[in-house]
């Protein structure tokens, strides 16, 4: 599954939805809601490779659902508010892997809208 949002801003799982165990994303000069609440994940989890360049995506994630995040931030911040979040990886763990590289932008994780 791939999700862009360029000069402007892309919702996903407003209503239930199965993501794919691979997503990637790309936010250019716009924003990304990827909200989880609703969302049936895969098996083993769900891993996201996101590409942010003076934007980012706000990721809503359940607190009973493990996220692990990792990447590299440039003039920018990973925010990660009251979700059950990590920093680095959690070797054989299922539900979120987040891999994040972000550019002038920043990527935010909760547990609320």
């Amino acid at each position: 599954m791939f999700i862009a949002a360029v000069f402007g801003s892309h919702k996903v799982g407003r209503a239930p939805w199965r993501p794919d165990e691979k997503i990637r994303t790309l936010t250019l000069f716009g924003g990304l809601s990827l909200d989880f609440r609703q969302a049936q994940l895969p098996e083993r989890g769900t891993r996201i490779i996101s590409w942010s360049f003076f934007g980012g995506p706000k990721v809503i994630v359940p607190k009973v659902v493990p996220v692990t995040v990792s990447g590299i931030t440039l003039f920018g911040r990973h925010d990660v508010k009251g979700s059950s979040a990590v920093e680095g990886t959690a070797p054989g763990a299922s539900g979120l892997k987040i891999k994040a590289f972000t550019f002038f932008g920043g990527l935010h994780i909760t547990d609320e809208p």
